[in-house]
């Protein structure tokens, strides 16, 4: 996600989910993550924040159908952020997700060997 390029309100509601987030305030940090989601529905890193935190919440159907949404539309570019994804998705059970992550981190050109490492893990996890 690019910081620099989010609006004052945007800015001051990511702020805002850090500093609940940090407070432990999960109800509040969700609730100012949803806004901006709102804002912002087709960013990536915000879904897969908000899947943490409702997963934490232990709501993980709503987790999924926000990792699920990132699948299925708009893929982080940057190649941690896939694998951390493909990660969240095996813990709920997501297998063919997993693989549209897999597949999609193929695709990255000059991956760094961990990069690599932590993506076989995965696919050997998955039986490949």
């Amino acid at each position: 996600m690019n910081f620099q390029n989010l609006s004052a309100g945007e800015s001051r509601l990511w702020r805002r989910f850090q500093q609940y987030l940090d407070a432990g305030q999960l109800i509040a940090a969700q609730t100012t993550l949803e806004s901006l989601v709102q804002r912002l529905p087709h960013e990536p890193l915000l879904r897969i924040e908000l899947g943490k935190l409702m997963l934490q919440r232990e709501q993980p159907q709503a987790a999924t159908r926000q990792w699920l949404h990132v699948v299925n539309g708009n893929m982080p570019t940057d190649p941690w952020l896939t694998l951390q994804l493909a990660q969240h998705l095996l813990y709920v059970g997501e297998v063919v997700a997993v693989r549209a992550c897999l597949d999609q981190l193929q695709q990255h050109v000059g991956m760094p060997a961990a990069l690599w490492a932590e993506q076989a893990q995965l696919r050997s996890m998955l039986g490949e």
